[in-house]
């Protein structure tokens, strides 16, 4: 539990002095970025809204200005940028999040430099490997039109993946605050960038890529501005750091790319059975259940430095307690969205995206009810690797993955998007199942201290 915030002067028996010194330093705290408690929740759900609004308002107004073809070439490159994005996640964003706090305040700016560089270096190579496979699939008929868009993309990949790596550092830290106008300098440039486009008849998803890239870059220079004296570059610690990254990193990186192989495969198994017709009505969907990304990535945001401080200081005992409290608000949020989904989702499609999108309300039942169940996992899915147990992970995923492939190829072909939407349903639902069993384990393993 987090220590209630101190009143300000004039609140029962502190003194005037003490009170002023308290507001001064409460004041220090909210102006240099770091929120806890209620205060930094809201300001990462806040953030999050922010994030999730612009990609969905950015992909109602290419799907409004393109074909439902080049809305699925979009969209294919969006899952290379989530892919991307994750094994960032798994190399970089994980292990500092969980290794940060166990620094020294001296220690802390050389090993957030040492991670700035890997960030760099990662970066470079995931553009060589999208780009790289890009022209493989070019090859094939169903992606003949997909290299434009991907060299767009690549074009802005590293500042994307460099900005998303400043945010994570900033949740780490409890700069929710400057997170928060990280982002809020992304949304404005890009928003601004590519409503003109759509108003002025140019827009693309080439267009769309490239107006990200320059949104992110100007978001990250103004980063490393207000970072200056807090990112420092040692060799002597640039090699213990990259020891100690990749020891641990190995085990959330492969259980990341297995878990976003699973997630990120849908359109990419749609599009080779049915088209990329398909996958655009396919991008509809995925659109108006990512509604719920404000409040899941937020959540996510703040719940993984949380779970990782409550074990830091409570031990195993309050990790626990704070997982169960997580799942059980988690699994009221995620009743209500799935209701309204299936009542409310085909027409919320045709109203966004138009009438073409309209016989889609079906699909998007079925996916809430696997979004619904990744969700409930996220506070079992910390809680195993506040433990150090992510090799379970890694089994969990491969084994929700050799699930996914099966039953894609049973269900899509005959089934189209519906069979998208169960096989996704089932995946989730089964490896919810066996990340409670692991938590468990984990947890009974480790003992309540």
């Amino acid at each position: 539990m987090h220590a209630p915030r101190p009143r300000l002067p004039g609140a029962g028996l502190m003194t005037a002095a003490i009170s002023e010194s308290m507001r001064l330093a409460r004041f220090k705290r909210l102006t240099s970025g770091e929120s806890k408690g209620l205060h930094g929740g809201l300001l990462v759900l806040l953030d999050q809204g922010i994030v999730s609004g612009l990609s969905f308002l950015t992909g109602v107004l290419v799907a409004r200005s393109s074909s439902k073809a080049e809305f699925g070439l979009y969209t294919l490159c969006l899952t290379i940028l989530f892919m991307a994005q994750n094994v960032q996640q798994s190399l970089v964003s994980t292990p500092y999040t969980v290794f940060s706090p166990r620094r020294s305040q001296a220690e802390r700016p050389f090993f957030t430099g040492s991670l700035v560089l890997m960030q760099l270096v990662l970066g470079a190579v995931l553009i060589a490997l999208a780009y790289s496979a890009g022209g493989f699939l070019t090859g094939f008929e169903e992606y003949a039109n997909l290299g434009p868009v991907l060299l767009c993309l690549c074009l802005a990949l590293e500042f994307c993946l460099f900005k998303e790596f400043a945010r994570q550092v900033n949740f780490s830290h409890g700069w929710n605050g400057h997170a928060l106008r990280l982002d809020a300098v992304v949304f404005v440039l890009q928003c601004g960038v590519v409503g003109w486009l759509f108003l002025s008849g140019g827009l693309n998803p080439q267009r769309v890529f490239l107006a990200m890239g320059g949104a992110c870059a100007a978001a990250v220079a103004y980063w490393l501005y207000g970072l200056r004296g807090r990112v420092r570059i040692s060799r002597a610690h640039l090699r213990t750091d990259l020891n100690t990254i990749f020891s641990f990193g190995v085990w959330p990186f492969l259980a990341g790319i297995t878990l976003l192989a699973t997630n990120q495969s849908y359109p990419w198994f749609l599009t080779s059975f049915h088209g990329a017709q398909a996958t655009g009505e396919l991008a509809a969907v995925l659109g108006i259940i990512n509604i719920i990304n404000p409040l899941m990535l937020g959540i996510g945001n703040y719940l993984g430095p949380s779970i990782m401080r409550h074990y830091s200081e409570g031990g195993a005992s309050a990790l626990h307690r704070f997982v169960v409290k997580t799942t059980i608000l988690l699994i009221a949020c995620m009743a209500v969205f799935c209701v309204a989904m299936a009542l409310l989702g085909g027409q919320l499609a045709a109203f966004v995206y138009g009438p073409g999108y309209a016989g889609v309300g079906p699909v998007i039942g079925l996916m809430s009810l696997g979004v619904a169940a990744d969700v409930t996992s996220f506070g079992f899915r910390g809680g195993i690797m506040a433990l150090e147990q992510p090799r379970r992970l890694l089994h969990i995923n491969l084994v929700q993955l050799a699930l996914c492939v099966g039953l894609a190829f049973a269900l899509i072909p005959p089934y189209g998007k519906i069979g998208v939407g169960l096989t996704m349903a089932l995946c989730n639902a089964a490896a919810l199942g066996l990340r409670i069993l692991a938590y468990r384990h984990a947890f009974s393993q480790r003992g309540r201290t």
